[in-house]
């Protein structure tokens, strides 16, 4: 998906087809955690944007501050979002109990922001 200054996406929770318009499906719920004003990095911070509206529970809008394009199954980054420590999903859980049914030694977690 190619990217222009001041296009504007909508990053919205589930598990749906993209079909090539400006609302794009992701794996998280944004909504719940982000705030209007926050920055927001995607695709190894190669495109910038700033978060300019919460649409909906399950949907954020985005204005995109540089051209650049995006792929599916690349990161987000969110600097300055507060997690607040429930981060991990449904199926980061159900990965974690089969490590542990394997007898893995360790789970590493990326972007830890507090003990």
């Amino acid at each position: 998906m190619d990217l222009k200054v001041d296009d504007e996406v909508i990053l919205e929770y589930g598990d749906f087809e993209h079909d090539g318009g400006l609302t794009v499906p992701i794996q998280y719920n944004l909504a719940e955690k982000c705030r209007v004003g926050e920055p927001l990095s995607m695709f190894d911070g190669k495109v910038k944007a700033e978060i300019i509206d919460i649409p909906s529970d399950k949907a954020v809008k985005i204005r995109i501050l540089n051209d650049g394009f995006v792929m599916s199954h690349k990161g987000l980054n969110l600097p300055d979002t507060d997690f607040g420590g429930d981060i991990l999903t449904e199926k980061d859980l159900a990965d974690i109990e089969y490590g542990a049914e394997c007898d893995y030694d360790y789970v590493a977690l990326s972007f830890v922001q507090s003990a």
